[in-house]
């Protein structure tokens, strides 16, 4: 396998590809935003993991977004984001001294089910509506 080494941008929502190592050049934050992820692992398996390189004296950290639809998950509104997203069969090996902080984002805040018989529940009151 020949890797190709890339410098990791600072914007969130980058995808991670298989076959490549991603080098963080310079401690940084990486913030998504609405629901999206901050990070994302693609394309790569067990032969042929995405790579994170990050150098002793460096530090990423990598934030998911936070819920989308004002805060409220309704329907067709997501949760939090991912601050880095491996889908299930995706491999990504964190290489180097550096230091890796990875958040998810917050949830959206939760509402009873239409059939539901009890008040909703929003920050931590109940909502009349």
């Amino acid at each position: 396998m020949t890797e190709s080494y890339v410098a990791l941008g600072t914007s969130a929502g980058q995808t991670l590809y298989g076959g490549n190592v991603y080098v963080v050049t310079s401690s940084r934050t990486i913030s998504a935003s609405g629901s999206n992820h901050g990070l994302i692992v693609s394309g790569s398996g067990s032969a042929n993991p995405a790579v994170l390189f990050i150098p002793e004296g460096v530090t990423l950290t990598v934030k998911g977004g936070t819920a989308s639809g004002g805060g409220v998950t309704t329907s067709g509104s997501g949760g939090g984001g991912a601050g880095i997203y491996l889908p299930s069969g995706q491999y990504l090996y964190v290489r180097g001294y550096g230091t890796l902080y990875a958040y998810g984002g917050s949830g959206g805040k939760a509402r009873n089910g239409a059939s539901g018989s009890n008040g909703d529940v929003i920050d931590g009151k109940e909502d009349s509506q």
